[in-house]
């Protein structure tokens, strides 16, 4: 869960790196580029990213603190003590990997929801472009019927991977909700056994 975390920072690391860049590009662009195309709209569309990264950065901290927790209430229970003469609960192993079997699955469909959604980034990158091609060959004068085609149909081709992405997002987080449901109820179950255990 720790490495997860760790890849998870790195991401939102990237998705704010890529977010300052693309507006520092937009800023500079020239007002005739994008004709009609208004860098307010450009500018909405690539602050995704930066707003991708908060909702990740407060799940990354919100695991975070689950992982502090976890290790603070696991050195509690198992800890030598300072007389050293306590032994280290012979189930200790047993009960870390019962939590991290138990989240194993709601941490799969998070990473899953995670690439998708760095998908939708770039999907959404790459439809806005092509919706100014398309906008800036409508205002170009002898520009041949068969380029005008191509861009339209490369515009259509972004909109139906964009509209697939979001129908699987939807879908994984869905199922997330369910299986986050059925982890609180094993860890719980988990936890009883870690206190019954402290008392004996």
């Amino acid at each position: 869960m720790l490495d997860y975390n760790d890849c998870l920072q790195k991401h939102i690391d990237n998705l704010k790196s890529c977010s300052k860049k693309s507006k520092s590009r937009v800023k500079a662009q020239s007002t005739l580029s994008s004709y009609h195309t208004t860098r307010a709209a450009q500018l909405k569309t690539i602050c995704a990213p930066s707003l991708e990264a908060e909702y990740l950065q407060a799940r990354h901290d919100a695991i975070q603190n689950a992982i502090d927790e976890c290790r603070t209430e696991l050195n509690r229970i198992y800890s030598k003590g300072s007389s050293n003469t306590s032994p280290k609960h012979n189930r200790t192993d047993y009960m870390i990997d019962s939590f991290e079997a138990a989240s194993s699955v709601l941490l799969k469909l998070s990473e899953k929801i995670d690439k998708l959604k760095e998908q939708k980034m770039k999907e959404d990158a790459a439809l806005l472009q092509a919706k100014i091609l398309c906008e800036n060959l409508s205002y170009t004068h002898g520009v041949k019927e068969s380029k005008t085609e191509k861009a339209n149909n490369s515009r259509k081709k972004h909109e139906r991977k964009l509209k697939e992405i979001e129908n699987d997002i939807a879908r994984f987080e869905d199922e997330y909700e369910h299986e986050k449901k059925t982890y609180r109820v094993e860890a719980r179950r988990i936890y009883e056994k870690c206190r019954v255990l402290e008392e004996k």
